[in-house]
């Protein structure tokens, strides 16, 4: 294999790497806090100074895979439209301003943590969506389309239901669990 062809390959496996770490840090964080059902992620991290570092250092770090992965792979595979990438590239944005700036209570960085997750939950739905054209494979469209469903139907259930809002972090985990399969599907299926 050519020197081009092995980056090539390698580029790909990127995306599983960042699925892993970012799914890992965020489920350290939470065993290391003490899981609190109704928090996100996010509050689950914000409480303490070592889950803030850990998982900002290691979600960038997840981040800069997955951006390689999808930039250094995937779009060129799949050739993707320039908006669809521009569409992941405010997904990928979202994640870095959660990474960078954690959930702190009455400080700036809460608003600016807040409107960085719910617009990155807004816009992935449209994101996975747009991943049915990319590919042939029936089984691949019906996943993603069914997937995008699932995650707006979640989005309003968090949104709508007090008695959702009880259960934030398995709606949230199933939410971001929809988003990295697909990803995956796509890396190694479509």
């Amino acid at each position: 294999l050519g020197h081009a062809k092995i980056v090539k390959i390698s580029m790909r496996h990127l995306l599983v790497a960042a699925v892993v770490l970012l799914s890992a840090v965020s489920i350290w964080a939470i065993h290391r806090v003490g899981l609190t059902k109704h928090l996100s992620v996010s509050l689950h991290v914000s409480q303490t100074r070592q889950t803030q570092i850990v998982f900002g250092i290691v979600s960038i770090a997840g981040v800069l895979l997955m951006a390689f992965g999808l930039w250094g792979w995937m779009f060129p595979a799949y050739g993707v439209s320039m908006p669809t990438r521009w569409l992941f590239g405010l997904v990928l944005l979202g994640f870095t301003i959660l990474a960078a700036f954690p959930y702190v209570l009455e400080t700036w960085r809460a608003p600016v943590h807040n409107i960085a997750a719910w617009g990155m939950a807004a816009l992935i739905p449209f994101a996975m969506l747009s991943t049915i054209g990319w590919t042939n494979v029936i089984a691949v469209k019906a996943i993603a389309g069914f997937l995008s469903a699932a995650n707006v139907l979640l989005l309003g259930c968090t949104l709508s239901f007090a008695t959702m809002k009880r259960h934030f972090l398995f709606l949230q985990s199933i939410f971001m669990v929809n988003f990295f399969i697909l990803l995956v599907l796509l890396t190694y299926a479509g």
